[in-house]
């Protein structure tokens, strides 16, 4: 089962996840879970084709679903850091996603799959390649796992925090140039 979960708009766009799992030819599930304004062509693009692929509503704590998908696919056009890709890493899901925003400074070579926005066959692919070698999108999926948890731990966050503040606090304490003594 490949996953898809967020808004259904233009930028995160769900269109090219349809599209690309369109073009794969195994015999997977696409479940896309989200609302927003492109249901209505993301129903009609679904109504063409074979059945493979269920468009869902918006799930309250959808994290608590990543478990049942097999990976999870972000095929934005444009984007921040999501959520959703922090939730799929932490649940250990193999993760393909599009080379755009935060996503590249969470996700490499080692960790997931990473393919150009706008990319539908680039992403198919990779759909493709994460269901048909398992055992090397499971590792990858380890791999983002501890890289999050080392740079994002709770007490590492913290730790990284109180030294900004060490930092700022050193600054403000250390003499400027203009106030020196000697001058005039």
């Amino acid at each position: 089962t490949v996953g898809w979960v967020g808004r259904l708009s233009p930028e995160k766009a769900p269109d090219l996840f349809v599209e690309a799992m369109q073009q794969t030819n195994l015999s997977s599930v696409g479940c896309l879970l989200g609302n927003g304004p492109m249901r209505p062509i993301l129903e009609e693009m679904i109504r063409e084709e074979t059945g493979s692929i269920r468009l869902c509503d918006a799930v309250p704590n959808a994290r608590r679903l990543m478990p049942a998908f097999d990976l999870i696919v972000l095929s934005s056009r444009t984007e921040g850091t999501p959520l959703v890709l922090l939730e799929a890493i932490d649940a250990g899901i193999p993760v393909v996603a599009t080379r755009v925003g935060g996503v590249p400074d969470l996700l490499d070579d080692d960790s997931g799959l990473l393919v150009e926005s706008g990319d539908v066959t680039g992403l198919q692919q990779a759909i493709t390649d994460v269901i048909q070698n398992p055992e090397c999108a499971a590792k990858r999926a380890r791999h983002a796992r501890r890289t999050l948890r080392a740079l994002y731990d709770f007490e590492t966050w913290i730790d990284r925090h109180e030294e900004l503040y060490r930092k700022v606090i050193a600054v403000r304490h250390t003499p400027d140039a203009s106030q020196s003594s000697g001058g005039s």
